[in-house]
């Protein structure tokens, strides 16, 4: 606490629990969340700081990098002229191929988490820890390895190589597959007893996850 106090809880992280492997997996199993090794040592410390309950103003590199293009490809459009030159028209390209990049990554991100979110058993396997590679299994495993439109088959990667066509079919998919739920029989995926915690039918209690998706449990209209 000590240490905590004179050089303050970003620096204690960095230097207290990062360096020990076995206090590294205590933390993430507490915190329920996983360390991603594809993040920086700032991006993972600022991320224990907001599941500690420390109020970090973050954004994730995705969203970031995204924001930014926007601004870019905005700013660019404005100064373009009335009648512009093929060079003009060349840096509102460049510009725009970039932005194309982040669209489809933070399309890929919104069909992935939440059909994952969806469709998991959070409460016997995942205990809500996000693994973007789960998600990516789980829109190909609900949704389909491909799905047609019109007279194109466009397949999902679960390597996180999906174009902007495939995505926006997949959206569509994912749309559909929300609507079918309302009349999807909710009695095959309902939990066996002898999963049930002990709490379950407590009256001071209220256990939710009485189906292996998340989306049975949910009410309809929501």
């Amino acid at each position: 606490m000590e240490y905590i106090r004179h050089q303050g809880p970003e620096a204690a992280i960095k230097n207290l629990i990062f360096p020990s492997k076995a206090i590294s997996s205590a933390i993430e199993h507490k915190l329920q969340f996983r360390l991603s090794p594809s993040d920086s040592e700032q991006e993972t410390t600022r991320r224990i700081l907001w599941k500690l309950g420390f109020s970090v103003a973050r954004y994730e590199k995705d969203l970031q990098i995204l924001r930014n293009r926007i601004m870019e490809f905005k700013a660019a459009a404005l100064r373009i002229p009335a009648n512009p030159s093929e060079e003009d028209c060349a840096v509102v390209r460049s510009i725009g191929v970039n932005l194309f990049v982040s669209v489809e990554s933070l399309l890929e991100e919104l069909v992935s988490f939440n059909v994952w979110m969806l469709s998991s058993d959070h409460f016997s396997k995942t205990q809500f820890a996000y693994a973007k590679d789960e998600a990516l299994s789980a829109v190909r495993q609900h949704l389909g390895p491909e799905v047609r439109s019109g007279d194109q088959c466009f397949r999902w990667s679960v390597s996180g190589t999906n174009t902007l066509g495939a995505l926006l079919v997949y959206l569509d998919s994912f749309r559909k597959w929300l609507s079918d739920r309302k009349s999807q029989d909710k009695s095959q995926f309902r939990r066996a007893e002898e999963d049930y915690p002990h709490y379950a039918e407590d009256p001071l209690w209220q256990f939710a996850f009485r189906h292996r998706e998340l989306w049975a449990d949910a009410a309809p209209d929501r």
